[in-house]
């Protein structure tokens, strides 16, 4: 039976980020870090998706994949472009792991012009692992943009697996960006900028393929998590084979 991903309902979305998420450290150097660049994040607005891996007998070992999205003021007539954050957490039993991507969003025309994954390293400093402009992305194949993803030297036995298919990661991506992009907080936006950022969800998908490519060199297995950032609506989404990065439990 294959993996598989379900959405929670808004209304459980801020009990298990104030219970579970919130109180971890390594999230909190995250959000402050990002905080005092001026972007916020509303609790609220995050999606938390629950998935199941079926390939272990009468243990479906669900893990927990959160996208807590930002926000900051946005004029699409008058700026260029706006930087969109997104802190993610990962949750497998006792395990949590953290990120944060940020994508470039230009305005003439609506398109993502930028992508980068950022880690906590041991002494909790934020660091890039990972950046791709639009035209390298679009020109280089997923192997040849993997090898310049920061290696980490992840072990397996210290992994985070989230283990979602790669059907169900394919609508995590989807299913988020048209609710970011349709809350109450970006529901004035244009419909072009909406239809403009559905657009970019094949570059998204690449861009996840590479992390994902990456981490298969490293570990040899297959096995995906997703990590999204969303600002106003433009959001990005990234997949990593598996995540030992800043692993608390």
């Amino acid at each position: 039976m294959e993996n598989q991903t379900y959405k929670l309902p808004s209304s459980k979305n801020l009990e298990i980020i104030r219970s579970q998420i919130e109180t971890k450290e390594e999230f909190q150097v995250l959000l402050n870090y990002f905080n005092e660049q001026g972007f916020e994040f509303i609790f609220e607005r995050s999606k938390i998706f629950m998935t199941f891996d079926n390939t272990i007998d009468n243990n479906p070992n669900p893990s927990l994949f959160c996208i807590i999205p930002s926000l900051i003021p946005v004029d699409l007539e008058n700026d260029p472009n706006h930087t969109a954050i997104g802190l993610i957490a990962f949750i497998n039993d006792s395990k949590f792991s953290f990120l944060a991507t940020e994508v470039l969003v230009n305005h003439k025309p609506f398109e993502i012009d930028n992508y980068k994954l950022h880690y906590l390293t041991e002494q909790k400093d934020i660091d890039l692992m990972f950046e791709v402009n639009r035209e390298e992305l679009k020109n280089n194949d997923i192997k040849e943009l993997s090898r310049r993803i920061k290696d980490l030297d992840i072990q397996e036995g210290d992994s985070l697996n989230a283990n979602i298919v790669t059907e169900d990661f394919n609508f995590i991506i989807y299913d988020s960006l048209k609710e970011f992009l349709n809350d109450d907080y970006t529901q004035h936006f244009p419909a072009e900028y909406k239809e403009s950022m559905l657009a970019e969800t094949s570059l998204v998908e690449k861009f996840s393929l590479t992390i994902a490519t990456k981490h298969q060199v490293a570990i040899g297995n297959v096995s995906y998590c997703c990590s999204c950032t969303c600002c106003n609506g433009c959001t990005t989404t990234s997949t990593s084979f598996s995540l030992g990065l800043s692993m608390v439990s």
